[in-house]
């Protein structure tokens, strides 16, 4: 999906974040924070990260994700930022 841009990327982490944690897209906001506010766990991160970056074709380093105050917006930047430089090879 490299050729995807920002409003299709926030699409698709919002419904990969919606399914993955079971709970409805429409509550998921690019502010809303995935670990306080949807209460992931750090397994539901692990999960999301590589879902998300099986579908983007993206790998989340797990030690640059902070470990509080992740928001999906965080995700979204995070993607387009991954995707951006794995074009430029």
């Amino acid at each position: 999906m490299l050729s995807a841009n920002r409003f299709e990327v926030a699409a698709e982490v919002r419904r990969i974040v919606s399914e993955t944690l079971a709970i409805s897209a429409h509550e998921i906001s690019e502010s809303t924070l995935i670990i306080e506010e949807l209460r992931a766990t750090s397994l539901d991160v692990v999960i999301l990260a590589m879902t998300l970056g099986d579908f983007f074709g993206v790998e989340f380093n797990l030690a640059e994700i902070p470990s509080t105050r992740v928001s999906v917006s965080w995700v979204i930047e995070y993607i387009c930022f991954q995707t951006r430089g794995s074009r430029r090879r």
